[in-house]
């Protein structure tokens, strides 16, 4: 774990712990978590270029194709039907997460790993514009199936989460393009900083997040232990999927596949889960970060028992060498 790492993880629990028993802290934080994930998808989309996703799109359609299927449905659909068996109080709050679009880390991590980032690249634009209409269907089709007494069956509108979802994804999108046209030179000095904006931004959504639930939290702490696991069962699961999906693609796609449908925006579960249901909706979404930075160790795995020899993808001469089709 990276020394960046450590302090996204101890900046995101400290905003947990602080809501939790300091919830006066948050009171000029009201509706500061919309703000707050628009603000970190303006700052991820300031690296991507409108016209080097095109291009990734049609040279890349079949993947990009697959990678969408796999995030938008098939590991919202495992993940729901698993955890409905072995966690089903966590299940609907599963699905919001592994229904959320690719998280904007991947593409690093693609970079890290010497992966396709092109792939990584466009999936994260491409299940952006494409969840606010596929998340509210699946969630529109959980509810029944938990029953009739679910939480928030009789407030959810598939409609309101498809406009909230849009506004918070394609907006930041919009004003990022627009911003990299008109005022390059500065972009390229917010990109600069924007780890350490985006970590106190992350850190202020859980301080405003848990804030509203601290009374509940307090009567019940032991929602905690169980919702840090869901999380990771969840990352799991999704890594997983990602692999099986891409098991016969050449390496470095298959290590974009996987970390694509691994990480998914824990802050846009998160988000809707508050708003729309509860606390334990919201709660595997708000540990997802944890299980986004391990999400390299299972990777690290998948490449060793794909080379048989090494836990790094090989170098761009030496992959066609272990990408096994």
């Amino acid at each position: 774990m990276s020394l960046r790492d450590f302090i996204l993880i101890s900046v995101a629990f400290g905003g947990i712990i602080a809501g939790i028993f300091l919830p006066q802290a948050a009171e000029p934080l009201d509706g500061y978590p919309r703000i707050s994930i628009m603000l970190m998808l303006f700052l991820s989309f300031l690296g991507l270029r409108t016209q080097e996703v095109l291009r990734g799109v049609v040279r890349l359609r079949a993947r990009l194709l697959v990678m969408s299927v796999g995030k938008l449905f098939i590991a919202p659909l495992v993940t729901f039907f698993l955890f409905v068996l072995v966690m089903p109080k966590f299940a609907l709050g599963a699905l919001l997460l592994a229904g959320s679009p690719v998280g904007v880390i991947c593409a690093f991590f693609a970079l890290v790993m010497r992966a396709d980032f092109t792939l990584a690249l466009t999936g994260i634009v491409f299940t952006s514009l494409l969840s606010p209409f596929t998340l509210p269907l699946l969630t529109s089709l959980a509810l029944p199936f938990l029953g009739t007494d679910a939480v928030g069956m009789a407030h959810f509108s598939p409609l309101r989460m498809s406009l909230d979802m849009a506004t918070l994804l394609i907006v930041p999108y919009a004003l990022a393009q627009a911003a990299q046209a008109v005022f390059p030179k500065g972009c390229l000095k917010i990109m600069a900083v924007r780890f350490w904006i985006n970590t106190a931004t992350l850190g202020l959504c859980n301080l405003a997040v848990f804030a509203k639930y601290s009374p509940t939290l307090r009567q019940s702490p032991d929602l905690l232990l169980p919702g840090m696991a869901a999380a990771l069962l969840a990352g799991l699961v999704f890594f997983l999927c990602g692999a099986i999906l891409s098991w016969r693609w050449p390496l470095p796609q298959q290590v974009s596949m996987g970390i694509g449908i691994g990480v998914s925006n824990g802050v846009m579960a998160m988000i809707l889960g508050m708003e729309f249901f509860g606390i334990t909706e919201a709660l595997p979404g708000a540990f997802f970060a944890i299980p986004t930075v391990l999400v390299l160790l299972p990777t690290r795995l998948l490449i060793r028992l794909r080379t048989g020899n090494s836990y790094e993808l090989p170098q761009p001469d030496e992959v066609a060498k272990v990408q096994g089709t």
